[in-house]
């Protein structure tokens, strides 16, 4: 009896220490290896060609010209679908690059970089976490296709690290005032309209409540910190969403819907071009999902046991002009 305490005792101190020490390194996610299994590739639908829906039905704001002539005096024909474009990991452990192979990036001084948690389960009142803008064009990479992406490798663009906002909310008042004008309960009671249809027969966002994330709440404040979080998925798609929007306001992100030969700058967040989908740890590998579309929808058991790291792969609707060589 008491050889067989000894050993649960041991077991049990061994599975903790495992435990702690797993949840304390920064564990590698091998991107590439998930391409054929968890990539969706049946997303890409669906297309227009010509101004013609082929698949389904293309968003709203998509070109709807047949022809377009951009760099050549001989039109060409418009085209535009969903591509994969990037990746955006939430990192509990700050300057961890799990899609980079696991390793560190040297950010600053940890004390100053905000206290990572997922904030997920019952009882947290706050979530916060640092996340990374990795461009991932797989379609461009794999050459599937060419020319609808300025970008075809693997590149960082943004660490959350660096941006002196993500970790302190008064600062990004400061930057960005307009969050006052969100920050009162009508603002947050007509999101409640968007949250209760997005999705819902590929029913898409409401582009003009451009403050609003659906059922995963606000985008603004543009920093790190959900109040009140739900779920892991949900959590991670919200501060997903609020980096993109990050990137549109610093001018590092354009709209690629409605123009086919030039991407514009566009500082408020274009909702209904991108999608998300869910990529690590338990990856949405046959569809994908509308901003602020609620995980009860498309999986909110997606989450982690050891509270590490999660991945999102963004889809980006691209309108492009294909025009002869």
């Amino acid at each position: 009896m008491i050889k067989a305490y000894l050993i649960g005792l041991v077991f049990f101190l061994t599975s903790s220490l495992a435990h702690a020490f797993s949840d304390n390194v920064c564990q590698p996610i091998n991107v590439f290896e998930k391409l054929v299994n968890d990539v969706c590739w049946s997303c890409m639908l669906p297309i227009k060609i010509a101004g013609v829906d082929v698949g389904g039905s293309a968003p709203r704001g998509s070109v709807d010209a047949p022809i377009c002539a951009c760099n050549s005096i001989i039109p060409g024909v418009t085209y535009g679908a969903w591509f994969p474009t990037h990746i955006v990991e939430a990192v509990k452990i700050p300057g961890c690059q799990p899609s980079l192979g696991g390793i560190m990036i040297p950010l600053g001084d940890s004390s100053a970089l905000g206290n990572s948690n997922m904030g997920a389960e019952a009882g947290d009142k706050k979530a916060f976490r640092h996340l990374h803008y990795y461009s991932f064009p797989i379609a461009e990479m794999l050459q599937l296709v060419a020319g609808c992406n300025e970008s075809v490798s693997m590149d960082l663009l943004q660490a959350t690290e660096v941006l002196p906002t993500w970790n302190n909310d008064l600062l990004g008042l400061v930057l960005n005032p307009e969050t006052m004008l969100f920050a009162n309960p009508a603002a947050v009671m007509a999101c409640s309209a968007e949250a209760a249809t997005t999705g819902v027969g590929g029913t898409q966002p409401i582009e003009q409540l451009f403050w609003c994330a659906g059922s995963w709440g606000t985008i603004y404040p543009l920093t790190g910190s959900i109040e009140d979080p739900t779920s892991a998925a949900d959590t991670t798609g919200l501060q997903a969403t609020r980096l993109i929007a990050v990137m549109h306001r610093l001018g590092q992100a354009r709209k690629t819907m409605g123009d086919s030969c030039r991407n514009s700058i566009w500082p408020v967040l274009p909702k209904n071009q991108y999608k998300l989908q869910h990529f690590h740890p338990l990856a949405e590998s046959t569809g994908n999902h509308w901003i602020g579309e609620s995980s009860y929808r498309w999986g909110m058991h997606r989450k982690q046991l050891t509270n590490q790291n999660y991945l999102n792969l963004v889809w980006r609707w691209n309108d492009c002009c294909v025009e002869p060589l």
